[in-house]
């Protein structure tokens, strides 16, 4: 009797007690961040032949050249005073723990790599934009 007891009151304070309530990761995250419209760019050439070109984007709120670079091949296919976006995303790759950062359009159709602050050095986007 003791032993049902005992049992009946272990389970009655398990269910009691409190829980916080499991939260994903990725919920709390901020994916997207809008960093203003397109003012103007300067496009730097690559120094190899294969090298892509690095254009330094002035935006709104971004109102000084170096902040925001991003790699081009080709022609740039963002327009003046078109929305700008930051969007993170994190490696699929198993045992890869890393983040790559991509300046987008307003709609999302066209997107590109951003470029660090050294030349030829690729770096993760500064974490307090987000």
């Amino acid at each position: 009797m003791k032993i049902v007891f005992s049992i009946i009151i272990i389970a009655f304070i398990s269910a009691c007690s409190v829980s916080e309530p499991v939260m994903q990761e990725e919920e709390l995250m901020i994916t997207r961040k809008y960093v203003g419209n397109l003012l103007d760019y300067r496009r730097v050439e690559g120094e190899g032949l294969l090298d892509p070109d690095v254009i330094w984007l002035k935006t709104t709120l971004e109102s000084n050249y170096g902040k925001i670079g991003i790699y081009v091949k080709g022609e740039l296919e963002l327009d003046i005073n078109e929305r700008l976006y930051l969007r993170r995303a994190h490696s699929d790759t198993p045992g890869i723990d890393q983040w790559s950062y991509f300046l987008e359009s307003n709609n999302g159709e066209v997107f590109y790599r951003l470029h660090g602050a050294l030349k030829g050095e690729e770096v993760l986007f500064p974490k307090e934009l987000f």
